[in-house]
């Protein structure tokens, strides 16, 4: 039997699926027996909203994998791995990433759950690393903090349609998120 402590775990750390069925508690699924799921070793995961499958990222790209491991879809290939840098669409059909850095920037890509596609939306020019990203309330805006290493970091918007063009919105500032105490 294993033991796992609930103290001190944040929400990323021990989460229920959607469906109730499953907890992921660092990297590890059990169902409601306690019974360990997944296989060892597989890390960077994260429920997808709506549904009992998982994001996961890593350094060959971003998936959709069932509890058991199984991949589902191949959302993108050799994708940056940091969490901040992705976000569900309110209504769970979309999902944004920021692309591998290129010389131009960093692109915006938007993975649509009902077509299984990728289409890139636009590069934020100069970036090296965006945070957080996040959708608008009605999901047809992305708004983030971009910054290039070289100087303060800037507010930028994106429509979430194919050739939609970032935006600066606000030059040395970021977008700050608060969370409810509870």
């Amino acid at each position: 039997q294993r033991e796992t402590y609930g103290a001190g775990y944040s929400a990323n750390e021990a989460s229920w699926s959607p469906d109730g069925q499953y907890l992921l508690i660092h990297n590890q699924v059990y169902d409601l027996a306690g019974n360990q799921s997944m296989p060892e070793g597989i890390g960077g995961l994260e429920w997808l909203p709506d549904r009992s499958q998982l994001l996961h990222w890593a350094s060959d790209g971003l998936r959709v994998i069932t509890v058991t491991g199984d991949e589902v879809a191949l959302i993108e290939e050799s994708v940056m791995d940091s969490r901040s840098k992705w976000a569900f669409s309110h209504d769970s059909r979309r999902l944004a990433f920021g692309q591998p850095l290129e010389a131009a920037g960093i692109p915006i890509a938007i993975y649509d759950f009902d077509s299984g596609e990728t289409q890139r939306i636009d590069i934020v020019p100069d970036a090296v690393y965006i945070y957080p990203l996040r959708w608008s309330a009605d999901d047809t805006l992305l708004i983030f903090t971009a910054g290039t290493g070289e100087r303060g970091d800037d507010l930028w918007t994106l429509p979430a349609v194919p050739g939609g063009t970032a935006e600066r919105l606000l030059a040395d500032a970021a977008l700050i998120e608060v969370l409810p105490y509870r």
